[in-house]
């Protein structure tokens, strides 16, 4: 298996972008503007504590921050985690809390059906399944 690595993000922008998820919701808008990709930028804090905007507002307290990157489109690892092991009472969680995540994209732009195939969840097949069937 190859993999092609596009135009990544700027390490600085990513750094600062990080920086400010932790208490500049302004910055956090400005730098979004400017280059959207910093969404899911992810920076070594140091010793391999790696940290997203999302981790850092979270673990401020910043719901404001946290909500409004999910919002712009801020990857749910965990939810993509949560599929994988077939824990569907904790996608039905995220997704009554979040409905608009179920269509989010996690790494290399996976959607939620490819981690619970890989992961045989029956049961989050079998949830996602009747989401579907509810919206047509």
């Amino acid at each position: 298996m190859t993999f092609e690595i596009k135009d990544t993000v700027n390490p600085r922008k990513a750094i600062e972008f990080v920086l400010a998820t932790h208490n500049d919701f302004d910055k956090v808008k400005e730098l979004l503007n400017e280059d959207p990709r910093l969404i899911n930028a992810s920076v070594d804090m140091g010793d391999g504590d790696w940290e997203t905007g999302l981790d850092a507002s979270a673990h401020m307290g910043r719901k404001d921050i946290a909500r409004y990157l999910i919002e712009q489109g801020a990857r749910f690892d965990f939810l993509c985690l949560m599929v994988t092991l077939d824990e569907v009472e904790i996608v039905k969680a995220i997704l009554s809390a979040f409905p608009t995540v179920v269509n989010r994209r996690g790494v290399h732009g996976f959607g939620l059906r490819h981690f619970a195939k890989k992961g045989q969840a029956t049961r989050v097949l079998a949830y996602l399944d009747r989401l579907e069937e509810a919206d047509n």
